[in-house]
């Protein structure tokens, strides 16, 4: 069962994202577009795991949730991470909260190592996936100034989600397995 920790969203967040990807889209050639039910802020993927860990992740995320608040935050800026001849990962950023987001995902990880999940090594980068491996017919600049207005968007995130990846009929589906209000 291959599973990741996340913030996941209300429906109107998912609706503005929804949107911002439908003007991305027309200017893309290809690509892996993420399905709407599907936005969601990583906080730390888990991979594989046993049926046999699952009551030890609820247990800590249980605990861990009643430590935090719910955090404020607004849409930021199109980026993405590069790939070879493409763009490996097209991302919203975020604004508001992020220091408190930082102090929950290092707490995260060091709760999830505890109970014998490695550590992130790399640097952690919120930012919510709109589409992978994507190649478009305009500059990248000018796909920023398309969305800037759209930007102008305000949310509280306040429930972390316990989810499983799945695929289904070659459709990628995250399903809760758990989730925990921000009670802080």
């Amino acid at each position: 069962m291959r599973t990741f920790i996340a913030l996941t969203f209300d429906n109107n967040l998912k609706k503005r994202l929804g949107k911002i990807q439908k003007k991305i889209r027309e200017y893309s050639l290809k690509g892996r577009w993420v399905y709407v039910d599907n936005f969601h802020l990583t906080l730390k993927f888990l991979g594989n795991i046993s049926p046999q860990e699952i009551n030890r992740i609820k247990l800590v995320l249980n605990d861990f949730s009643k430590n935090y608040s719910p955090l404020d935050f607004s849409l930021d800026n199109l980026g993405y991470f590069p790939g070879k001849n493409k763009f490996r990962v097209v991302w919203l950023g975020i604004n508001g909260d992020t220091q408190s987001l930082y102090d929950l995902k290092l707490d995260l990880e060091n709760k999830m190592n505890s109970i014998g999940f490695v550590k992130e090594k790399r640097r952690y980068t919120p930012h919510i996936t709109l589409g992978r491996d994507i190649v478009f017919n305009t500059e990248f600049s000018q796909l920023k100034n398309i969305i800037s207005e759209d930007l102008d968007y305000d949310f509280i995130l306040d429930k972390i989600t316990f989810m499983e990846s799945k695929q289904v009929n070659r459709k990628r589906i995250y399903e809760p397995i758990a989730e925990y209000k921000l009670k802080g």
